[in-house]
């Protein structure tokens, strides 16, 4: 039987390099590694049918961008269709001061050693404390799933970066959420410390 040394696959002729076959994509991204190759036409051609850079692969991945962008882009439209009428209904106003409970990470699981990187603890040391910020943008975040009634006030964002829940009206409220996750987070690390 003679030896097949070319086939074609959607439309690409593909030549075999000596005794391998090669994809001709270029669908190997690990440069560490050389790029694998194929002894058996069988072997190679299962390859084809689900490299990720194959034509007929990449008319589907761009279509299913295309599809979500599209979708994307009707969810934005009903957002921008109730804004109005959600930032109202909401008790927090532009030029309004609250608070947030900052995280501060106070030692790192990694910490930097002559010439690396060294994992010095398995989880890092946190420290939760209140922080007064001043409202000065009331926008949505762009959705990554359909808002509906019930949901849209989840989509808010407050000065492109707190999400409406995590805002305390009163210094009083915020000092007691910050010494309540110290005091979890503080319990968590002694149960960690306990199983490991």
């Amino acid at each position: 039987m003679e030896d097949i040394i070319e086939i074609e696959f959607q439309g690409v002729k593909i030549k075999k390099s000596g005794e391998y076959w090669k994809c001709p994509f270029k669908c190997h991204k690990d440069k560490r590694f050389p790029a694998p190759k194929w002894k058996t036409l069988k072997g190679f051609e299962k390859h084809l049918n689900s490299c990720p850079n194959s034509p007929s692969n990449i008319k589907i991945k761009e279509e299913k961008e295309r599809l979500e962008e599209e979708l994307k882009k009707k969810w934005i439209q009903k957002l921008n269709e109730f804004k109005d009428s959600i930032i109202n209904s909401i008790s927090y106003k532009i030029g309004d001061e609250c608070y947030i409970i900052d995280k501060i990470v106070l030692k790192d699981v990694y910490e930097w050693a002559r010439t690396r990187w060294v994992k010095v603890r398995h989880e890092p040391i946190l420290h939760f404390k209140p922080l007064k910020i001043k409202i000065e943008k009331i926008d949505f975040c762009e959705p990554k799933q359909e808002p509906t009634d019930e949901n849209l006030i989840s989509f808010l964002l407050i000065n492109d970066k707190y999400k409406i829940n995590e805002l305390i009206k009163s210094e009083e409220e915020a000092k007691k959420e910050a010494d309540e996750k110290n005091r979890i987070y503080k319990q968590h690390l002694e149960n960690s410390s306990l199983l490991r």
